[in-house]
């Protein structure tokens, strides 16, 4: 089983080349939008994460695989919750906020994907040379 997973990934990985997908991304210049979602790609198949808004801000990280759809998935590990979100968590019977997000990769930007299995092209991540996460 570990061997075809690991075929997959090696496949994933050959078809996207380095370039086109490590680095940052970001939904929108942060002096321009109250709302920012912010995701960097290491090349050693980790992430980091952090999402800025009014009056939350959310970061964590963890590791991610690629399917040969290229469909980002993102398996967060530790993560941090601002109060508000942490109250909304344990008013919705502990479930996890973040545990698993896909995106989908197309022309050096990620779009996050429902749910449903829709793309949500509004809230497409552009690729940056900076991510100039606050909590370093």
């Amino acid at each position: 089983m570990k061997s075809i997973l690991f075929l997959l990934l090696l496949i994933s990985y050959s078809g996207f080349g380095q370039d086109q997908l490590f680095g940052c991304y970001t939904s929108k210049k942060e002096e321009n939008s109250m709302f920012v979602t912010k995701i960097e790609l290491k090349d050693d198949w980790t992430f980091k994460y952090e999402f800025v808004g009014d009056l939350a801000y959310n970061w964590g990280g963890g590791s991610y695989d690629i399917d040969t759809e290229q469909v980002v998935i993102l398996n967060f590990g530790e993560s941090h919750l601002d109060s508000t979100q942490q109250i909304i968590q344990s008013l919705s019977s502990g479930k996890e906020i973040f545990g698993r997000r896909f995106y989908v990769l197309k022309k050096q930007n990620l779009y996050p994907l429902g749910k449903d299995g829709i793309l949500n092209k509004k809230a497409r991540l552009e690729k940056s040379s900076d991510c100039n996460f606050r909590n370093k």
